[in-house]
């Protein structure tokens, strides 16, 4: 059964067959559902009683599953219930968990992701439920609590510590245009460049999905640009993991013929060989924040929208080598 046809039938919006109405009704029975309260604990712990969702893009990424995982355990210390609502990168899908979240009436809404467009969150702001946006956001964004890295100061120190190992052809694989973080680390790429007075080079700034995909197809191309750079600084660990994973089937040597800096610091990271340097976003301070947003929100909190921002550090590992 499909998450729309769930949201119209508990908005009254829709009549059923008997046998699948009451499969509905069971269903949420059994969660406990009454209005956004969560079912009492058996053991008799004082909970809040608050129902909140998480959307995400999909948990097959290791970064959004253990962002889930910050999220619930972060949202368990406060006494909160997390309804986990994963669109599998499902525009459609995402509109429909927005509607899902109004109908069921949950207390508030985490909305986490790199999606390229603000219609579902434009939609669960108009709803009225509270809401807190982390990871990213797009230009237009509407007002809303944000919790997000420090995309500029993470980049700026991964390409900082390429030039300061001897790199002057630095390539840098960005995530999708649209995104802030995509601006914000394109941003300190240009200006620790024009600090160490290195020309920047258009050919050496590829954007796609935070994919391995794209890792290995943008490394693929750089290995045909006529000036072929030394070193790489991928948006995300995954597109990283690309990255080496293509140099080991050309048989290239990393980082003895190539350099690679990721972003996130996901535990392929660390097993990866070499294992990676890597941007650490803190992922348990991100969840923290926002649960305390968003719980402060629900508690009829009027004060103006604000941007949390968390510092992120730098983990140095085994795949730079100094030119």
């Amino acid at each position: 059964m499909s998450v729309s046809t769930v949201s119209r039938f508990l908005r009254g919006e829709l009549t059923l067959k008997h046998e699948t109405e009451d499969r509905i009704r069971a269903a949420l029975l059994v969660a406990g559902y009454e209005q956004g309260r969560a079912p009492a604990s058996e053991a008799g712990a004082t909970r809040s009683g608050l129902v909140i969702g998480l959307l995400i893009p999909h948990t097959a990424n290791s970064y959004y599953g253990r962002l889930a995982d910050a999220v619930v355990r972060a949202a368990d210390d406060e006494g909160i219930l997390v309804v986990l609502l994963s669109t599998l990168n499902n525009p459609i899908r995402q509109l429909e968990y927005v509607e899902l979240t109004a109908a069921l009436r949950l207390g508030g809404l985490i909305y986490a992701g790199n999606y390229r467009t603000n219609e579902a969150l434009e939609r669960v702001i108009a709803s009225g439920i509270p809401t807190v946006l982390i990871d990213e956001d797009v230009a237009g964004m509407p007002p809303v609590d944000r919790v997000l890295v420090d995309d500029y100061a993470g980049a700026y120190q991964a390409v900082t510590y390429l030039c300061s190992k001897g790199h002057t052809a630095i390539a840098f694989l960005a995530g999708p245009k649209e995104l802030r973080s995509s601006s914000e680390r394109a941003r300190a790429y240009a200006d620790v460049l024009a600090r160490y007075g290195i020309e920047a080079s258009d050919q050496f700034v590829l954007h796609g999905s935070f994919t391995e995909e794209f890792g290995a197809a943008a490394f693929a191309r750089i290995l045909s640009t006529p000036r072929r750079p030394t070193a790489i600084f991928a948006a995300s660990d995954v597109i990283a993991l690309g990255v080496i994973g293509a140099a080991t089937s050309f048989g290239i040597r990393i980082p003895a013929d190539f350099s690679v800096v990721g972003f996130d610091d996901s535990p392929e990271a660390r097993l990866v060989i070499p294992p990676l340097t890597t941007v650490r976003t803190p992922l348990a301070a991100i969840a923290e924040a926002a649960v305390a947003r968003l719980r402060e929100r629900v508690s009829g909190a009027d004060r103006p929208y604000e941007t949390i921002t968390v510092p992120v550090n730098l983990e140095i590992r085994g795949s730079v080598a100094a030119r």
